[in-house]
């Protein structure tokens, strides 16, 4: 899951997910409204298929994600709503909403 990961919605909306080498990162995005999300570096980790963000921090839905995919390469092209994913591309599915690797 190490990487830059991103999911893009309706009217320019994107939310980017930063996981370094050593478990560290932070989130960033703009929700369909136009809000700002910039988060904190903090630590990441994985406990009974939920990445969680922080484990101090896990109280609050936006600090988990379900995993429904982990990190996949893409056998053909994937296009879910606002997300492409090309043939050989990496993405993953989190509370249901296709996360692609950046490069």
């Amino acid at each position: 899951m190490i990487g830059e990961w991103v999911h893009k919605s309706e009217n320019q909306g994107y939310h980017y997910i930063y996981i370094q080498e050593n478990g560290r990162g932070h989130m960033n995005g703009v929700n369909n409204h136009g809000n700002n999300q910039d988060t904190q570096i903090r630590g990441w980790y994985i406990k009974e298929e939920v990445l969680y963000f922080s484990r101090f921090y896990n109280k609050t839905e936006e600090d988990k994600f379900i995993i429904n995919t982990y990190p996949t390469v893409a056998n053909q092209q994937i296009i879910s709503e606002f997300n492409t994913v090309e043939m050989g591309g990496v993405y993953m599915v989190l509370n249901g909403r296709m996360y692609n690797k950046n490069k």
